[in-house]
This record gives structure tokens, C-alpha cells and sequence, in this order.
């Protein structure tokens, strides 16, 4: 069976080994006039002021422009007093309105973090193993989002992120490659973890094990991240 197209993000699965398991997140502010929705498992940039925000596709082409700036983590939820409904309320993703201050939010960003993330478009394949990739983000979100489209989806609150892989403008454009400014690393891909004795080929039996169809599944961890020793700061 050809693999079935559902993002997810960069879902947090644990860490390389060696490095300490501490799962520890890290507490950031969103502005309040940030109108865009942010949602679990989106990378994530910092801003000159302070704030984070959801980040932009980040590809090679993205790089080459000085359009991409360093994933600083990967959002994992928010809470904030809500107007509606007079409460505190901790939430998967921001929805983009309703907090009566700065909402709170945590993030992942330790070096060594794995993430499992779906491919674009045309699948990552065995031999990309330890090259560096881009992502594939898109504002705002959707009900019902378009395969490969990028947006996040609000009934799930889920992020709509993927590995960007070969695919016709604007929905992606380059394989994975060996540009340091990439923002992630691919260290395996998801069959190795559930086809026995053949992760290069993979199997049918696992939505995102199938590598030779599109939309596979890859573990990356980060290649550039706020927190990566000798990264420049903002």
C-alpha cells in the first residue's frame, strides 16, 4: 500500500543517544497582535523582539534569498487568560486571538531532540541518510488542508509541517543536500523502527514505511537550533 499523505509536524520521539533525556521545554512569549495560528509540533522562529512566531518554509532556495532565519524549537502548546471564556486556558496551538495579555508558550529546543516528520512530496530515501533538509510550513490553517498544502489543522490543533522534498513550486523545492544552514538533520528513516531487515527498501504494512512511494516518514534532529553551540545569536 502507497503511503497515505498525513502531516503532523516534527513530532518530538525522544532523543540521540548519549544526550541527557530531560524532556525539558522551554517557556516563550507570543505577542498578543500575533494573528497567525501556531500550531503543536510547528518549527518555530525567535524574533528580534523577544516573541516567537511560526516559522516559514525553509528551503535552499528560502537560504540562498536570506529569507529563513534558524528554527529556534519545535511548539508544543500555550496557555493564556482567555476573554471568552474568563479563564486560564492551556491549549495545543494558539489560535491567534481571545488572550487578554502575551500568552505563554513552551517549546522543544534541546540539542539532540528526534523528530518524526513526513516527507512533501517524493519520499527521503536511505542513501540521504545524514544529510541536512528543509521544512515545508504554511500560515494560517484549515478544516480541511490540501495534500502537501502546509497549513495547520484547527479541529486537531495539529501542525500541517513537513521534510521539504522534490515538488513543483510553491510546494517545495529541494531534496535533501548538504547546506549547513538547512535546519535539520536526517538521521533514519521511520522503517528502520517498524520493517525488520529492510530498512533501505522499507514495507507496506506501516502508513509512512513505504519508500518508494511519496509522503514517507524520516527521523531528523536539528542541524541548527537556537541552543546549537556556536550558532549566531539574533
Amino acid at each position: 500500500m502507497a503511503n497515505v499523505a498525513a502531516a503532523f509536524g516534527f513530532r518530538h520521539i525522544g532523543f540521540l543517544e548519549g544526550y541527557a533525556p530531560t524532556y525539558g521545554m522551554r517557556r516563550r512569549k507570543i505577542a498578543l497582535g500575533n494573528t497567525n495560528p501556531i500550531f503543536k509540533n510547528d518549527p518555530i522562529v525567535a524574533l528580534s523582539s523577544g516573541y516567537i512566531a511560526q516559522a516559514s518554509t525553509n528551503t535552499l532556495a528560502d537560504i540562498a534569498a536570506g529569507a529563513a532565519p534558524t528554527v529556534s524549537g519545535i511548539f508544543q502548546g500555550c496557555e493564556y487568560l482567555s476573554i471568552s471564556q474568563g479563564r486560564k486556558v492551556r491549549s495545543n496551538y494558539w489560535p491567534g486571538s481571545d488572550a487578554s495579555a502575551d500568552p505563554d508558550c513552551f517549546i522543544i529546543e534541546q540539542p539532540g531532540s528526534l523528530f518524526l516528520a513526513a516527507a512533501n512530496g517524493t519520499p527521503v530515501t536511505f542513501a540521504q541518510i545524514d544529510l541536512n533538509c528543509g521544512m515545508f510550513i504554511a500560515t494560517g490553517g484549515s478544516a480541511a488542508p490540501a495534500v502537501g498544502g502546509g497549513p495547520g489543522h484547527p479541529p486537531h490543533r495539529g501542525s500541517g509541517g513537513r521534510i521539504d522534498t522534490p515538488r513543483p513550486p510553491p510546494r517545495g523545492s529541494g531534496a535533501p543536500a548538504t547546506g549547513a544552514a538547512l535546519p535539520f538533520r536526517i538521521i533514519k528513516l521511520y522503517s528502520e523502527d517498524v520493517v525488520q531487515g529492510a530498512p533501505n527498501l522499507g514495507g507496506t504494512s506501516f502508513n509512512g514505511a513505504d519508500n518508494s512511494t511519496n509522503f514517507n516518514w524520516a527521523i531528523v534532529t536539528f542541524n541548527l537550533s537556537s541552543l546549537r553551540r556556536g550558532a549566531l545569536g539574533i
